[in-house]
This record gives C-alpha cells, structure tokens and sequence, in this order.
C-alpha cells in the first residue's frame, strides 16, 4: 500500500468517526433537550455561574492581601 493510499484511508477514517460522533452528539443534544426544561437549565447554570463567582471574590480578596503584605514589606526595607 502506498502512502497516498494510507493517507486517503486515514482521511476517510477520521471523516467516519467524524461523522458519528456528530450523529451521537445530536441524539444527546435531543434527549438533553427533550427531558430539560429552559427554566430548568437557566437555575442550573445560574447557580453554577453564582459559585464560580463566590470563588472569584475570595481568590481576588486573597491576591489583594497578599500584594498589600508584600508592598508592606518592601516599604520597611
């Protein structure tokens, strides 16, 4: 088998599983849509979006007291 032989099985190959991983993705897409309500998954991501944010203010409230202590203890120098 040549390499441009392998290479247009490998091409055809990757398009295959292309092209079911698209089909698999679709039927999820649809049971996901069918069984979840947009309500349901606003609240969802919401809360989800609310907690990521809680976290944010610590690690940025963390960041601040750090710099603060390290500009602190520079300014004693």
């Amino acid at each position: 088998m040549s390499k441009t032989e392998k290479q247009v099985l490998h091409i055809a190959h990757k398009q295959k599983e292309q092209r079911e991983f698209q089909k698999k993705y679709g039927e999820f897409k649809n049971q996901f849509l069918d069984k979840n309500t947009l309500k349901s998954m606003v609240f969802e991501n919401g809360s989800a979006l609310a907690l990521l944010y809680k976290e944010m203010q610590k690690l940025v409230q963390e960041v601040n007291q750090l710099k603060n202590q390290k500009n602190y203890e520079l300014n004693e120098k």
